[in-house]
């Protein structure tokens, strides 16, 4: 089951308390200049098809981004060729 959880400025989806999903091929922004800009991007210097990161990962990403020191997560669920 997947629920939404909000974290600081980050919309992540997870699937239980310990792992934060991502899929880029099914994400709004993918291949938009918010992809680009992306937490996803800037870290793995591209968008996987599948991200998972424990909590305890995502929560520092959070403080990261929190701080100015990495961009946001861009993730929205949808097809690319959704209205952003």
């Amino acid at each position: 089951m997947t629920s939404s959880e909000h974290s600081g400025d980050m919309n992540l989806q997870t699937r239980n308390p310990l792992i934060v999903d991502v899929s880029c091929q099914e994400c709004a922004r993918h291949s938009t200049p918010e992809c680009a800009d992306c937490l996803v991007s800037y870290v793995i210097g591209g968008t996987p098809e599948h991200l998972s990161l424990s909590s305890s990962l995502a929560a520092a990403a959070d403080v990261l981004v929190s701080e100015g020191l990495l961009p946001e997560l861009k993730y929205r669920p949808g097809s690319p060729s959704s209205p952003h």
